[in-house]
């Protein structure tokens, strides 16, 4: 008879133990994984664009040297442990994603009597020029508080 543990471990597929091992084919959103891939590809393509390619550089001069002074390793052996560790946790995270979508396409079929009636009542384009107008007041309102919280040395003078 399994254990506790593999028992939900097999009914949740998340690794309670931490064995590396779960009762789950692998995760359906690769959210973490998939995101630090991303950031990893539009890092390397910045490389080849003059406009950005000197800040890309500089930054990742000055990120090497932070982590071998700090770290006391360098940025491939950290990336060599992000990869899996970011693949470990997308099987943690993928089960609330999906929790998540089905809550969220339940919520949508019990609200959608209430959405057709405002698709009916009011039209996109009274929305789209009530958010519009509240967009430009809110705009304003930001426009006040960056005046109000200017705060200017006062041993500078002009």
């Amino acid at each position: 008879m399994p254990s506790i543990t593999a028992r939900f471990e097999s009914m949740t597929g998340l690794d309670i133990d931490g064995d590396g091992v779960s009762g789950e084919v692998p995760p359906t959103y690769t959210v973490l994984s998939t995101g630090y891939s991303t950031f990893k590809t539009v890092w390397a393509a910045s490389k080849n664009y003059q406009l950005v390619s000197t800040a890309t550089g500089l930054a990742e001069t000055v990120a090497t040297k932070v982590v071998s002074i700090a770290a006391k390793t360098d940025l491939a052996a950290i990336d060599a442990k992000l990869s899996p560790a970011f693949a470990k946790a997308d099987r943690s995270v993928s089960p609330m994603v999906e929790n998540t979508l089905k809550f969220g396409e339940k919520k949508v079929k019990d609200l959608e009597p209430v959405i057709n009636v405002v698709k009916v009542v009011v039209p996109v384009k009274t929305a789209t020029a009530v958010s519009a107008s509240l967009y430009g007041i809110f705009l304003k309102n930001l426009e006040k508080v960056g005046q109000v919280m200017l705060i200017e040395n006062p041993e500078v003078t002009n």
